[in-house]
């Protein structure tokens, strides 16, 4: 061998003999509860528990209050009022005198059309509603004359009428004469018979008595003559009068007809003056309209603002509905931001808000109004509040971000910032439990040979044996007298910090795992392990 090479051997021997040595001298000396140096740095010291009294610690009491609620979204500035100038006639644009940026007052007339076109159609439909006027006028004249010509008809139906009772009279009395002319000829006739009758009985008397019945016969045979001839002339004064009667009748019936062919006229010319008035209404609506559409052609402001759009120009021809400017106030702008409605709940009109500004300001302002609704897409409703704009600074779409104060809808936990502890990556709170009814605690080990106690955590993550002398840990099961402390961790999810004291929110029920006046570790927390027992060295309220 090389002397250099047996040099390096026996080095390297010395050393790992001296490792050796140094390894059985502090196994030899090592005295009870005292950490392994190789080992000690493999295990998790927070988690050994020294076994001594209890820890020394300060507490403080948690609290529930119903704590303010900031939330903040972003928004936009809106005008407090918008005035849209629209064309409400189409026609060519005469007049735009003001630009945006321009300051128009109220009645200040911003907007002018051509008026040559609206005007020809006002004079058109003057001359249109005078020539209805006249039309309706000739139509009332023609119902006149139409209602006197039915007065007339109706006149000559009741002459036609009389005339016609007259007649029928008239014929009724012929027939009565013929009727009494017959019965009369009748009678002479036979008185007639009686007298040739009685000539022929006495013929063959004497002379003087021939003499006289033929007297009587040729006097009654006279008779019956002149009886026959008023029969035959009043059967003839009988037909007169029914060929009368006959015409009477006829006549009025003519009249009668006469009058409702009259009654017809009337009616029509009566429709006829109707429609007329309804063309003279129509024209005159029409000319009201034509005029209206003529006054349209001047456009004035009603509110006034500031000109914030111009997108037309001058001369050029717009349709009914085109947007000729946009007016906004803005001495006094809306700030708008949409909330979550479940945020929204918590805010009222008058709740605080500050909104950051572009030009990074931040103003203070009130809560105006909360729209009532909210969209059905994002669950939000807009909240507004209201606030003077004397320099127009704020224009409206200008990006703005709103932070509203409300109240939050139940109480929130409070602990000292102090109490809010770290373990194994878990927030938390050391909770001084009392130990009036509680079983004994089987939460920590300790070793037989070296009497070290750690927490149940760490002798699970070392099988079960001691870091020290890897021997198998006992558990420890103790009760500590009544009316002593017990430390346990309780999980938080800690919030904000105001004035010293932080929000929390236990991972577990708000009533059992931290109620109010639960008392929590705010200095000496350092080491501790759930069971460890405490000892309260000053308190805070």
């Amino acid at each position: 061998m090389k002397p250099g090479v047996s040099k390096n051997f026996l080095a390297v021997a010395i050393a790992v003999g001296a490792c050796a040595a140094s390894v059985a001298f502090v196994r030899g000396h090592q005295v009870p509860n005292h950490i392994d140096p190789l080992a000690a740095q493999t295990m998790d010291m927070s988690t050994i528990a020294v076994p001594h009294g209890p820890n020394l610690v300060s507490l403080a009491s948690v609290r529930y209050e119903i704590l303010p609620v900031t939330s903040s979204h972003p928004g936009v500035v809106a005008a407090e009022n918008v005035e849209v100038i629209a064309a409400r006639v189409p026609g060519r644009i005469a007049s735009l005198p003001f630009y945006p940026g321009d300051t128009v007052t109220p009645g200040d007339v911003v907007a002018r059309l051509d008026q040559a076109e609206l005007r020809s159609r006002v004079a058109e439909d003057d001359a249109s509603l005078e020539q209805a006027r006249q039309n309706a006028a000739a139509a009332k004249a023609a119902v006149t004359a139409a209602k006197i010509a039915v007065d007339d008809a109706d006149t000559r139906v009741q002459m036609a009428k009389n005339a016609a009772i007259e007649a029928r009279a008239s014929a009724d009395s012929a027939v009565l004469d013929v009727q009494s002319a017959q019965i009369e000829q009748t009678v002479n006739s036979q008185t007639a018979t009686l007298a040739q009758r009685s000539y022929d009985a006495h013929r063959s008397t004497t002379n003087a008595m021939r003499v006289m019945t033929m007297q009587e016969h040729t006097r009654a045979q006279a008779t019956s003559d002149e009886g026959q001839l008023k029969v035959t002339q009043a059967e003839d004064l009988r037909t007169v009068a029914l060929a009368k009667a006959v015409e009477a009748a006829w006549a009025a019936k003519s009249a009668v007809n006469n009058k409702l062919a009259a009654q017809n006229a009337l009616t029509i010319t009566e429709r006829q003056s109707a429609a007329a008035d309804a063309e003279v209404d129509a024209a005159a609506a029409h000319a009201t309209t034509t005029k209206i559409d003529e006054s349209y052609a001047t456009i004035a402001s009603l509110a006034g603002g500031m000109v914030t759009q111009r997108p037309v120009a001058l001369g050029s021809f717009v349709d009914t509905g085109a947007v000729l400017l946009r007016i906004e106030q803005i001495d006094r702008v809306r700030l708008q931001a949409e909330f979550p409605e479940a945020q929204v709940a918590g805010i009222e009109p008058g709740s605080a808000v500050d909104v950051d500004l572009p030009d990074g300001r931040r103003v203070s302002a009130k809560v105006t109004a909360i729209y009532p609704s909210t969209d059905p897409r994002t669950h939000a409703a807009t909240v507004e509040a209201m606030v003077p704009n004397p320099h127009h600074a704020l224009l409206p779409g200008a990006l703005i971000t709103m932070t509203v104060l409300s109240n939050a809808a139940k109480p929130s936990g409070l602990a000292p910032a102090a109490a809010i502890v770290d373990r194994d990556g878990q927030t938390g709170v050391w909770v001084a439990r009392p130990t009036v009814g509680r079983p004994p605690s089987t939460h920590r080990y300790q070793c037989p040979r070296c009497g070290m106690i750690i927490d149940a955590s760490e002798a699970k993550r070392a099988g079960g044996r001691c870091p020290m002398d890897r021997a198998i840990l006992e558990p420890v099961s103790y009760r500590p007298a009544d009316g002593k402390l017990l430390a346990q961790f309780v999980p938080v999810v800690a919030g904000r910090t105001i004035d010293g004291w932080t929000q929390i929110a236990p991972v577990g029920e708000l009533d059992t795992d931290l109620p109010t006046g639960a008392q929590v570790v705010t200095a000496g927390a350092v080491g501790l392990s759930d069971g460890d027992p405490l000892e309260a060295k000053g308190s805070m309220p």
